[in-house]
């Protein structure tokens, strides 16, 4: 199991279990869209692979309408989590560039969820597609998104604390 779920690291212990096993090289089925650091983990080992592109990513856009809908009112949630890519570009192919810039409302700032990026990619993603701040989970896992929410939540509250 890699410590990170990310192309690199994937790409990394596939490479040393195929040398340490004697294997002779991969096939990777992935989406067309998918990153170049797995087959450049192999190309650095010597290790021959093939890169098949099985689908194209493609977002649905009434789902995501539902999920952008979800984040307004005064029941949105404090934390919009990404855990792909993938699934950043989709977010922003349905936001308007206004809509990337913090929401005003009656004069007063409407509240907005802070974005968090599971890993490297999905922060790398994120960053090209908005100015706002957003936290990144590392390891990239569960484990990682968890501390990283808990971490921001202690700093909301002390902050909270201060103020009061």
């Amino acid at each position: 199991m890699p410590k990170r779920y990310d192309g690199a690291h994937l790409g990394e212990g596939l490479c040393g279990r195929i040398c340490k096993e004697g294997g002779k090289g991969a096939l990777f089925l992935r989406a067309a869209q998918a990153g170049p650091d797995l087959p450049k983990a192999f190309e650095r080992f010597r290790i021959p692979f093939l890169d098949w592109p099985l689908y194209e990513t493609v977002p649905d856009r009434e789902a995501l309408e539902c999920a952008r809908l979800q984040t307004e009112g005064e029941t949105a949630p404090d934390y919009l989590v990404f855990g792909s890519a993938s699934a950043v570009r989709a977010w922003f192919l349905t936001q308007k560039p206004e809509e990337t810039k913090t929401a005003q409302g009656n004069g007063r700032e409407k509240k907005k969820p802070v974005y968090v990026s599971m890993g490297p990619s999905c922060s790398a993603q994120l960053a090209a597609l908005t100015k706002e701040m957003f936290l990144t989970a590392l390891p990239s896992s569960v484990d990682g998104i968890a501390a990283c929410l808990r971490k921001e939540e202690e700093k909301r509250i002390r902050c909270r604390d201060f103020v009061d």
